[in-house]
């Protein structure tokens, strides 16, 4: 696996979870606690 594999990976996986935390806090009603520290 070279690098240049690794970073894109680890890009398309960190913009899927971007998508999926906006896409989970625009659908609910009331903010959601993320029971991590924010970035």
């Amino acid at each position: 696996m070279s690098k240049k594999f690794k970073v894109m990976l680890i890009l398309f996986v960190g913009l899927l979870l971007a998508l999926f935390v906006v896409l989970f806090m625009g659908l609910g009603d009331k903010p959601v606690i993320v029971p991590r520290a924010p970035l």
